[in-house]
């Protein structure tokens, strides 16, 4: 056996983290958007190794189990989910702890309908998102009526700064690919464009070619068959779970990861934390001093190790976890829309 391998630190990579649940570990890897499985005695084994030497490792464990230590440490340095070092000190471990601290509100959702939204609440609302930098958008449009209202809602947002909004449109009959395209070319906020009540579910890519001869996304239209409803908010499937993002992560096992830093408006003008849940706020009273109140702020901490199966689930920190929708309607219930069982 080679003496410096035995010499040498073991590392975690600061891009990959491991999530021990009831029957297995996860291991993931924030920068390859992956994920992979082992046994839960390789997690308890991965937490001794971590910034160990090899060899005082190896001295814990019993020697008929020598062989899968070096198997395990074989894979993850083969995956580079783990390196080794002679030096840890050139590898200080990272912060664990989210820091976003200079945003009120991460997120918000807007819901309006045409023939009943007040759009001067609209505009008070947008407003009063960015007095708590809130950057990213998603509006919600019912009884829509065609391309020049979507293009009326593109030029209000336009005047505000947002880094990301998507838009959500209750009818896909009335509005073509090609108009939608027109408002994400037109408008570099807007990213992508959901369009319901579609004969299929699909997805389509816009490009446009840039300079030196290569295609740049512009955004995307989406087709969905369901109808645009604010109650079926909360479906956890695959298409939910965040491997890539490490923010949301460390956000999940610290907070709710659907409900933190977020706000609504319904299409009654009423603030809410999500437009599925009961309590309401009226805009009135100033959109900081409500993101601000403990009653508002509430869900905010109620996190995955709170919640009934899903502190055993293996993917805890990786999926939206809806408060609002939940198994017989106990706050610490899990999503009444997952159906993955941790337990076998």
């Amino acid at each position: 056996m080679n003496k410096s391998f035995l010499s040498s630190y073991f590392v975690l990579s600061s891009s990959c983290t491991m999530t021990r649940g009831y029957r297995r570990t996860l291991i993931q890897d924030f920068i390859r958007n992956y994920a992979d499985f082992v046994s839960n005695e390789y997690y308890e084994l991965c937490m001794l190794l971590d910034r160990h030497k090899i060899y005082e490792i190896l001295e814990m464990v019993d020697e008929k189990s020598h062989v899968h230590l070096f198997e395990f440490i074989d894979f993850m340095l083969e995956k580079e989910y783990a390196f080794l070092t002679d030096n840890i000190s050139l590898f200080p471990p990272i912060s664990s702890k989210l820091n976003d601290s200079f945003q009120q509100i991460t997120d918000a959702i807007i819901e309006i309908d045409e023939e009943h939204s007040d759009i001067d609440t609209v505009k008070n609302f947008l407003s009063e998102l960015d007095s708590v930098n809130c950057r990213d958008v998603q509006i919600r449009l019912f009884s829509f009526s065609g391309f020049s209202s979507l293009k009326e809602i593109a030029e209000l947002i336009q005047n505000y700064e947002l880094n990301y909004a998507e838009i959500h449109i209750d009818n896909s009959s009335i509005i073509t690919y090609e108009e939608c395209c027109n408002i994400l070319f037109e408008y570099a906020q807007i990213s992508n464009i959901f369009l319901y009540n579609a004969p299929f579910s699909s997805a389509k890519d816009y490009y446009e070619r840039g300079e030196g001869n290569v295609d740049v996304q512009i955004g995307s239209v989406v087709y969905i068959e369901d109808k645009l409803d604010s109650g079926k908010c909360g479906i956890v499937n695959k298409y939910c779970q965040v491997y890539g993002n490490r923010r949301f992560f460390l956000m999940s096992k610290d907070y709710n990861s659907c409900l933190f830093k977020k706000v609504s408006l319904d299409r009654n003008g009423k603030v809410k934390n999500c437009p599925s849940l009961p309590e309401t706020y009226n805009l009135g009273m100033g959109l900081g001093n409500i993101v601000a109140s403990q009653e508002f702020r509430k869900y905010w901490e109620i996190k995955k190790e709170d919640i009934e199966v899903c502190k055993d689930c293996e993917f805890r920190y990786n999926c939206l976890d809806c408060r609002a929708h939940t198994v017989g309607g106990n706050i610490h219930s899990k999503p009444a829309s997952c159906k993955y069982n941790p337990y076998g």
